[in-house]
């Protein structure tokens, strides 16, 4: 006997929410939790609005970047960046940050049992970040070699140009006549907005 073949329409139907309980606390923080019954581990996030949407000034141009790597450098409680990584290390978790055009974001994953733990690391890293002086001129050298790399993708001059068609008017700011990117330069320290830091 042969095998029979029979088709089955799926409908499209939109994605599913996953279903998450959301509060507001006393502080004005938004809390979202999203169980997941079957996972072992737990991600945290803290998003902030800050990016370069909200550095208006050229003096302040690359400040979120900036704050976000500093943050690592050492709390009140974990003065080192070495206390930081040993104490996230210790329970075999990870944590990162990145800073986006609108938001920043500080995250982190662990095992189960040692939520409490890192959700108190992130939220110290947040709230009590000191910015030891000699770790200003190493994070600037860094977020330079990080502008850097992303320059070197050819990608970045692709979006410039996208940047540039849409708005057609900050032209100047990338040093480039309208509809000509070929010739404009875009050194090592520029945000999204074509502002040196």
């Amino acid at each position: 006997m042969g095998h029979e073949r029979t088709s089955v329409i799926i409908p499209q139907t939109e994605p599913a929410a996953l279903p998450h309980h959301t509060c507001i606390l006393e502080n004005g923080v938004e809390l979202i939790v999203v169980p997941m019954p079957h996972a072992r581990s737990v991600s945290s996030s803290v998003y902030l609005r800050a990016g370069s949407r909200y550095e208006e000034h050229d003096q302040t141009a690359g400040v979120s970047h900036f704050l976000e790597h500093i943050c690592f450098k050492g709390t009140e409680r974990r003065p080192t960046s070495r206390e930081i990584s040993f104490e996230i290390d210790a329970i075999g978790g990870g944590i990162n940050a990145a800073t986006h055009r609108e938001m920043t974001v500080y995250y982190g994953k662990v095992a189960a049992e040692f939520t409490e733990r890192s959700i108190d690391l992130l939220l110290d890293m947040v709230r009590n970040s000191i910015c030891p002086e000699e770790e200003i001129e190493r994070e600037r050298g860094v977020i330079l070699e990080e502008l850097a790399a992303v320059e070197d993708n050819p990608g970045f001059c692709r979006e410039l140009r996208k940047l540039q068609v849409v708005n057609s008017h900050k032209s100047a700011l990338f040093g480039a006549s309208e509809g000509n990117f070929d010739g404009a330069v875009f050194g090592p320290g520029v945000n999204d907005r074509g502002q040196r830091f």
